[in-house]
């Protein structure tokens, strides 16, 4: 009896350090998700106009909680053709990792679907929404890059 190795994950990500390790733990513990703490790559506190261009030439996608680089850094992200989603909400770090791992079938259909360069948004559902929605979010592109 042969058993069926999980696919190997097509997508590297690497979790902002606004996030926090408890983040990436949860992602790391998945076989799906391919992911790196942020500092495996940069020092803490990197400007992000320095590690932008880097994650693109390394194929990497950001996951970050830090919404200003959509408005502060957009012309870096188009220029280097970098992919960031950016996780929206207050609730806590552990909760948003838990429902970004839960939609795995989602994030990857939209990442194969947009080529970069992208800012994306993925929102954990709450009150009415959790319940249609559960227990996955939700990721669209953010309003800068729709057409």
């Amino acid at each position: 009896m042969s058993s069926k190795k999980p696919p190997k994950p097509k997508h590297h990500f690497v979790v902002d350090e606004d996030l926090g390790s408890s983040y990436w733990k949860i992602l790391n513990q998945d076989d799906r998700f391919v992911t790196d703490r942020f500092e495996t790559h940069w020092a803490p506190g990197t400007h992000d106009r320095l590690w932008i261009p880097q994650i693109a030439e390394r194929g990497l996608i950001v996951i970050t909680h830090d919404g200003k680089i959509r408005r502060q850094h957009r012309d870096v992200v188009v220029a280097y053709g970098a992919r960031l989603i950016i996780v929206t909400g207050h609730s806590d770090f552990q909760g948003q990792a838990r429902a970004f791992r839960d939609s795995w079938h989602k994030i990857d259909r939209f990442i194969n679907k947009h080529s970069a360069p992208f800012i994306a948004r993925f929102t954990k559902p709450s009150g009415k929404t959790l319940k249609k929605l559960k227990p996955v979010g939700n990721i669209v592109l953010s309003r800068e890059f729709r057409t």
